[in-house]
C-alpha cells in the first residue's frame, strides 16, 4: 500500500473510530448517570479524574520523546541505527514503568489527605492500579503513528470502552452495578486494552525491560520542558472537577462531570479536523506561503461556521440533552451545559492557533496559553466555586478558554506572523443562518416523546442551518472544502 494511501486508511479510520468511542461513550454515561445517581456518579468523577492526573504527571513528556527516537531512524530500522529505536523503544517503556508505578504510589497515599469517604479513597487506589495499563498504552502511541497503524491504537480504545460497558452490563444483568463493581470494570477494561497494544507492539520492537542510565539522563534533560506543559495543562484541564469535589459536594461533582462528559466528546472533533491538517500546513509554511494562509483562512472559516451553531443550538437543546443522556435527576447539569456549550464554541475556534502553533513549529511559545489557561483556571475556580458551585466551575471554563482563544491568537499573529483572515460577510450569513436555525429549534414540531424528541430537533436545526447556508454560500463553500482538498 503506497503513502498517500496508507495515510488516507488512518485519517479515515480516524474519523470511523471518533464516532464509535462517541456512542460508546455516550452508552457508558446514560448507564452510569441513570444507575448510579447524581452522588455515587459524582464519586466516580473525582476517581476517574484523580487517576487521569496521575496517568498524566507519570507521562514526563517520554511520549514525545520516544515518537521522535524513532522518527529519526526510521529508515536504518535493519541497520545499527535502527537498534537504537529498539533499544529507545525498551528505555523509555521501563522509564514509564517506573515512573507510574512511583506516581501510583504517592497518589494512593496522598489521596487519604483528601476529604473524600473511606470507599472513594479505597476505589482510587484500585482506579490508580488500572492508571498503569492506561498510561503504558500511550507509549506506544508513537511507533504505531510512525508505521502509519493508527488503527491498532483506534481499536485498542474501542476495546477499553467496550470492556467497561460490558462490565456495567454484566453488573446489571446480576443488579449489582455499584460503584465497586464500575471501578473494577475500569481496571479490567484497561488490562485488556494494554494486552492487545502490547501484543501488537511486538510485531515491530521486541520490548523488554532496559535501564541504559546514560540514556535515562539524557532522555530525562530532553523531557523536562514536555513534563512543564503536560503539568500546566493537567491544571488547565482537569482541575475544576478536584477542586470543585475538596471545596463543594461529590452531588456537584456528578452535575457538572455529566454536564463535562460531553463537552469533552464534543471537543474531540475539531480536534480531529486540525490535526489532520497539521502535515500539510507545515509543509506549505517552509515552501508555499501563500498555500498555507489560503488552508489556515479557508479551516478557520469551516471552523468557526461550525462553532457558531454548535454553541447556540447546544444552549437552546441542553435541557432535552441532559434529560435523554443523563435522566431527570441530573436536570439541574443543563445550566452547567448551556454555559459549557458556550465554551465549546471557544475550543473549535482556538484548536485552529494552536495547531498553527505546532505546525509551524512554535510548539514553546504556546506554552504562554497553558501558563494563562492555568492560573485562570485556579484563580476563577477559587473565586466562583463558594459563589456558585458547579455552575461557577462552568463560568471559570468559558473564562478560561476565552481567554486561552486570546492568548493563542496573539502568539500567532507574534511568531508566525500570519492569521486566519475573518471573512466579515461570511461571519453574517452564518449568523443568519443560525437565526433561522434557532426559530426551528425554539418552535419544533413535536413527533418523537420527549427526551427522545432532540434527536429530530438536532436533525431539523441543522437541515435549517445548512440549507440556509448553502443558499447563501453554497458555491464558496464547496470551494472552501475543495481548496482543502486539493492542498
Amino acid at each position: 500500500m503506497s503513502f498517500a494511501k496508507r495515510f488516507t486508511f488512518n485519517a479515515l479510520i480516524q474519523v470511523i473510530g471518533k464516532f464509535v468511542v462517541l456512542f460508546i461513550s455516550l452508552a457508558n454515561v446514560k448507564l452510569l448517570t441513570t444507575f448510579l445517581g447524581v452522588e455515587i456518579f459524582g464519586q466516580y468523577t473525582t476517581i476517574i479524574t484523580y487517576v487521569i492526573v496521575l496517568g498524566m504527571i507519570a507521562d514526563l513528556g517520554l511520549n514525545v520523546i520516544l515518537a521522535r527516537e524513532i522518527a529519526e531512524h526510521e529508515e536504518h530500522e535493519d541497520a545499527p541505527e535502527g537498534a537504537r529505536s529498539h533499544g529507545a523503544v525498551s528505555n523509555i517503556f521501563t522509564m514509564r514503568l517506573a515512573a507510574v508505578i512511583c506516581v501510583m504510589l504517592l497518589g494512593s497515599a496522598a489521596v487519604w489527605l483528601f476529604p473524600y469517604t473511606p470507599q472513594v479513597k479505597l476505589l482510587t487506589m484500585l482506579a490508580a492500579f488500572g492508571m498503569i495499563f492506561m498510561s503504558l498504552v500511550q507509549v506506544f502511541h508513537g511507533v504505531f503513528q510512525k508505521h502509519l497503524r493508527t488503527d491498532k491504537v483506534m481499536i485498542g480504545d474501542i476495546l477499553s470502552r467496550v470492556g467497561l460497558l460490558a462490565a456495567i452490563g454484566v453488573a446489571l444483568a446480576f443488579n449489582s452495578l455499584v460503584l465497586t463493581w464500575v471501578i473494577v470494570g475500569y481496571v479490567l477494561s484497561q488490562m485488556a486494552q494494554f494486552a492487545y497494544i502490547f501484543w501488537n507492539i511486538r510485531k515491530y520492537y521486541n520490548v523488554s525491560l532496559q535501564t541504559d542510565m546514560t540514556y535515562w539522563r539524557t532522555t530525562m534533560r530532553k523531557a523536562l520542558p514536555m513534563f512543564v506543559i503536560i503539568t500546566l495543562n493537567i491544571v488547565y484541564f482537569q482541575i475544576d472537577k478536584l477542586m470543585l469535589s475538596v471545596m463543594d459536594s461529590q452531588t456537584a461533582v456528578g452535575y457538572y462531570g455529566a454536564a463535562y462528559k460531553i463537552l469533552e466528546i464534543l471537543v474531540t472533533f475539531p480536534g480531529m479536523f486540525v490535526g489532520l491538517l497539521v502535515p500539510l500546513m507545515t509543509k506549505h509554511y517552509l515552501y508555499a506561503p501563500e498555500n498555507f494562509q489560503n488552508v489556515i483562512d479557508k479551516a478557520f472559516n469551516i471552523l468557526y461556521s461550525l462553532a457558531i451553531p454548535v454553541g447556540v443550538g447546544g444552549v437552546i437543546l441542553a435541557e432535552p440533552i441532559v434529560l435523554l443522556i443523563s435522566g431527570d435527576d441530573f436536570l439541574p447539569s443543563q445550566w452547567a451545559l448551556k454555559v459549557l456549550f458556550v465554551a465549546v464554541s471557544f475550543i473549535f475556534v482556538s484548536n485552529m492557533f494552536g495547531h498553527i502553533l505546532i505546525s509551524t513549529k512554535y510548539q514553546d511559545p504556546s506554552m504562554a496559553a497553558s501558563i494563562l489557561g492555568a492560573v485562570a483556571n485556579i484563580v476563577l475556580n477559587l473565586f466562583l466555586i463558594p459563589m456558585y458551585s458547579f455552575i461557577g466551575a462552568a463560568i471559570a471554563t468559558v473564562i478560561t478558554e476565552g481567554l486561552v482563544f486570546i492568548a493563542y491568537l496573539v502568539l500567532t499573529f507574534t511568531f508566525v506572523k500570519r492569521t486566519p483572515r475573518l471573512n466579515f460577510l461570511q461571519v453574517f450569513k452564518v449568523v443568519l443562518a443560525t437565526s433561522f436555525m434557532t426559530v426551528s429549534l425554539l418552535y419544533p414540531p413535536q413527533i418523537l416523546p420527549l427526551p427522545w424528541d432532540v434527536f429530530v430537533q438536532a436533525l431539523i436545526g441543522g437541515f435549517v442551518f445548512t440549507l440556509t447556508l448553502f443558499l447563501f454560500t453554497g458555491r464558496d463553500l464547496l470551494y472552501k472544502l475543495y481548496i482543502i482538498d486539493r492542498a
